[in-house]
Formats: C-alpha cells, sequence, structure tokens
C-alpha cells in the first residue's frame, strides 16, 4: 500500500501534478468559453448588421412605394375633379336651357288658356241667344222628374228657364243630362256666386219686408222721404259697406295674384286673375254707387247718424 509518510517525496510530486492539471483544464475551458462568446458576439453582430441592412432596404422601398401612391392619387383626383366640373357645367348649362324652355311652355300656355277662355266665352253667348225658343219636348231630369213640352225659355249662369205643359220652372245645370251639360258648358263657381247674390237679395227683401219698409218702385237715386224708417235705411248703409267691404278684399287678392301670375288661371275655374279682378272691380264700383245712394237717404232723415261716419 502507498501511504504518504512511507514516501512522502513522490506524494507531494503527484498532488502537485494533479493541481497542475486541474488547473490546466480549468483554463482551457475558461478560454474555451471566452473563444465561445467571443464568436458569438460577432455572430450577434453580423446579424444585427444583416437585419439593419435589411430593414433600411425596406423602409427604402416603402418610401418609394408611398410617393408613388401619392403621385397617382393627385392625378386621379386632378382628373376626378376636373371630370366633376365640366360635368356640373353641363348640368348648369342644361337647367339653364330647361328654365327658358319652361319659362316659353308657361307663356305658351298662358296665351293658349285665354285663347281657350275666349273661345269658350263668345262660344257660350252664342249658343245660349241661339237655345231661347228651342223645343224640348218632354224634359226628364236625372233625379227622374219629367218637364211636358218643355221650351226654353233662356239660358243663365244657373241653368235652363224652361215654359212646360204646368207653367215656368228654372233647372239648374247639374239636374240635366250630360248632353246638355256638355252643350252649354255652365261653370260651377259662376253658377254658386248666382245663386249666393239671389239669396242675398231675398235676405234684404226678407228683412225689409219684415220691417216694413220694402221698396217701392220709386228709381233707385231718388232720396228717401223723410218719414222713412230709419232703421230700414241704416239696414241698407250696413249691408252695402259689408258688400263693399267683401269685395274690397276678394279685388285686392285677384289683383295681387294677377300681379304674380299674369294671366294664370284661377284654381278651379278656367277664369284667369286678370279677368276675375276686371270683374270684381266693376262689381266693387257698382256696390260702391249703392252704398252712396244708401248714405245720401240716410243722410236726408238722419244727418247726424252714426252709420254715416266713415270706418
Amino acid at each position: 500500500m502507498f501511504y504518504s509518510q512511507d514516501h512522502p517525496a513522490v506524494f507531494s510530486a503527484l498532488v502537485g501534478l494533479i493541481v497542475l492539471v486541474m488547473t490546466a483544464v480549468g483554463l482551457s475551458l475558461l478560454v474555451d468559453r471566452r473563444f465561445q462568446f467571443s464568436s458569438g458576439s460577432r455572430q450577434m453582430e453580423k446579424d444585427f448588421a444583416a437585419d439593419a441592412l435589411v430593414l433600411e432596404t425596406l423602409r427604402d422601398r416603402h418610401d418609394r412605394h408611398t410617393r408613388t401612391l401619392e403621385s397617382q392619387t393627385g392625378r386621379e383626383t386632378q382628373a376626378s375633379y376636373g371630370e366633376w366640373m365640366e360635368k356640373t357645367e353641363e348640368l348648369e348649362k342644361a337647367t339653364a336651357d330647361l328654365s327658358v324652355l319652361s319659362a316659353e311652355l308657361a307663356a305658351e300656355i298662358a296665351s293658349l288658356e285665354e285663347e281657350f277662355r275666349e273661345y269658350r266665352a263668345e262660344y257660350r253667348r252664342t249658343t245660349w241667344a241661339a237655345a231661347e225658343g228651342e223645343i224640348l219636348g218632354n224634359l226628364r231630369l236625372r233625379g227622374g222628374k219629367e218637364y211636358r213640352d218643355a221650351k226654353i225659355k233662356r239660358v243663365s249662369t244657373v241653368g235652363l228657364e224652361i215654359l212646360h205643359a204646368d207653367g215656368l220652372a228654372r233647372i239648374q245645370g247639374p239636374d240635366l243630362d250630360r248632353a246638355l251639360q256638355d252643350r252649354f258648358q255652365w261653370d260651377a263657381e259662376e253658377r254658386h256666386l248666382a245663386l249666393a247674390r239671389e239669396r242675398e237679395n231675398r235676405s234684404l227683401v226678407t228683412r225689409a219686408e219684415s220691417s216694413g219698409t220694402a221698396p217701392t218702385a220709386k228709381p233707385a237715386r231718388q232720396p228717401a222721404p223723410v218719414h222713412a224708417d230709419l232703421g230700414s235705411l241704416r239696414f241698407r248703409v250696413r249691408a252695402w259697406r259689408a258688400k263693399v267691404d267683401v269685395l274690397s278684399a276678394q279685388t285686392a287678392e285677384a289683383d295681387s295674384n294677377a300681379s304674380l301670375g299674369g294671366r294664370i288661371s284661377v284654381p278651379g275655374s278656367l277664369e284667369t286673375w286678370q279677368a276675375r279682378a276686371g270683374r270684381l272691380r266693376n262689381e266693387l264700383e257698382r256696390a260702391g254707387m249703392e252704398l252712396s245712394v244708401a248714405r245720401s237717404r240716410l243722410s236726408a232723415v238722419a244727418p247726424g247718424d252714426p252709420m254715416l261716419v266713415d270706418d
């Protein structure tokens, strides 16, 4: 057996040899690790440099494509803007042409309507006059009623006034058959206005009769006698004043529409606003004259009456 106390020199040599070997191995491992670390660092640096180059290349490509896209987009936008401007100018020109055409058509339509209105008025005048005395025979109405041996006495805005076997009758246009309505061309608005005037006149006469002051056969402009009933005279002034107010408002409306629409017809009627304004002015003038007569009659009886004071 080998012991250190027997061979101290040899044992020390062996220990030293072992220490040297271990030191050499450690140094070798340390050098190898440092070499590996150095090699890894250089490789990483190479990889970083390669990645930086790739990144720079990608940036260059991105910038180049961005500039190309912006250039193409700008050209396309300018082209689109130019096309839209051309289309806008074309539409504006077409709109102006349509406006001119519309104005020409409106003027032509107004002229045709005026010509038709004049033609219709002349047709009605001659047809109505020629129908007087015409024998109709047995005239059956749309409601079933029948007049025997009917003969036209007169054609009015309301309808027919006839003589028949049992006396006289007035038949409104809508009660007659379609052939007679087409022939005489009655107007619903004219008929309503005529009937309204008749009702108004009957109301005035009825109220005057109820007060015992019915109009006599004296001339319309003859001053009322001093003993005339004051209430009746005041009533006539009030009635004609109301009529003047209504006609004034209607005339103002017709004048306003005539100034705006020229010869445009009144809705629901072939009468133009201009024609209606003229007709209403005539009616207003007549109503004003009647109001003056009524005021003078009242003034002869009661000069200081409040009804003589203008509103």
